[in-house]
């Protein structure tokens, strides 16, 4: 990763004006298949403490807002948004749950309630009251508007049907299955459509949630930066049973026994690949693909598809410019990728 800093100033509803630093995310990607990893966040529109939970209707309050909103309306938007924990004293447990944001509803009018929604990417359906005392930030999610732009300015290729276009591949809420989407240039159709469907909804609000990965098939390469800031805490990545397209938390590559070195992520070991969880990455137009194995009392990280050197486990091959393959037999709604310092 190509990175520089570079001096933003945003202004943050709850607290003082702050001077943060922003990161650049740089991908080059060639024609074909390209897994993508985007570990960097959007500027958090709203930063603060929570005092009370109201667990029936799905709410927070955060009493400083509304008395921040008196001296500056509170930048609020329809842009799909989420709650994050990023600390939690009564129960550090909670740190990195997350849940989407009622958008429609600014809490800057409503006596500072924040009205939160069951949907596919919260880490839990249920509000606990230990969440009291705990920090927070609300961002806007990376959508395919934001990330790659629309019809009038994008550095994807776009076509009349997605054969000829850039496609997008975006894992489905609850199924992980990938759906394809496209920048239509047709007059009648123009913006993002479903490769499958160019005469549907539009689709520029379509969500590429926390911790998961995309897919993008170029018709030829493709140089782009991303911009955001950096996660300081774990990132929580539920997983179904299957295949999960994984992006890591922060931009800082990993190696495989990091997985199995936080008692959180929870991979099953197996004496042979149909046994155990596994992970895989493409090479070109290979899927490399590893599992843990319990050998002598000790796991171990094996290749399925190719001999390595060195310990493949101690290499750091996850990369956070591109995603990976995780392989879970059973669904594991707590996996939680580990925040390296």
């Amino acid at each position: 990763m190509n990175s520089k800093l570079i001096s933003v100033v945003l202004f943050f509803t709850t607290v003082i004006p702050l001077q943060i630093i922003a990161e650049v995310q740089s991908y080059s990607l060639e024609a074909g298949q390209n897994t993508v990893g985007v570990t960097l966040i959007k500027p958090a529109w709203l930063s603060g403490t929570i005092g009370a939970v109201d667990t029936t209707g799905m709410r927070v309050q955060d009493s400083a807002i509304p008395f921040a909103a008196a001296s500056a309306p509170i930048l609020w938007d329809t842009v799909p948004a989420y709650l994050e924990i990023s600390s939690s004293p009564a129960n550090v447990a909670l740190v990195g749950e997350r849940y989407e944001v009622v958008v429609t509803a600014n809490p800057g009018t409503n006596q500072g309630w924040i009205s939160l929604r069951n949907a596919p990417w919260n880490t839990r359906q249920d509000l606990p009251a230990g969440l009291v005392g705990a920090s927070y930030t609300i961002r806007p999610h990376w959508t395919l508007a934001n990330l790659f732009g629309n019809g009038a300015r994008s550095f994807l290729r776009t076509a009349r049907t997605s054969a000829s276009a850039d496609e997008v591949l975006l894992p489905a809420p609850n199924t992980e299955t990938l759906q394809s989407f496209f920048l239509c240039s047709d007059p009648a159709t123009k913006g993002w459509r479903l490769g499958k469907d160019r005469k549907g909804p539009e689709q520029s609000q379509s969500i590429l949630a926390p911790g998961m990965g995309l897919l993008i098939h170029a018709k030829g390469p493709l140089v782009f930066s991303l911009y955001g800031e950096v996660r300081k805490h774990a990132l929580r990545r539920p997983l179904q049973a299957g295949q999960n397209l994984v992006s890591l938390g922060q931009p800082k590559a990993l190696r495989l026994s990091d997985l199995i070195a936080n008692p959180l992520t929870s991979l099953r070991e197996g004496s042979v690949p149909a046994l155990a969880d596994g992970v895989s990455f493409l090479v070109g137009v290979r899927h490399e693909r590893f599992y843990p194995s319990l050998i002598s009392g000790k796991v171990q990280w094996l290749c399925t598809t190719s001999t390595y050197p060195a310990d493949v486990g101690e290499l750091e091959i996850l990369g956070p410019n591109r995603a990976f393959w995780l392989q879970k037999r059973q669904a594991d709604p707590n996996f939680t990728l580990p925040f390296t310092r």
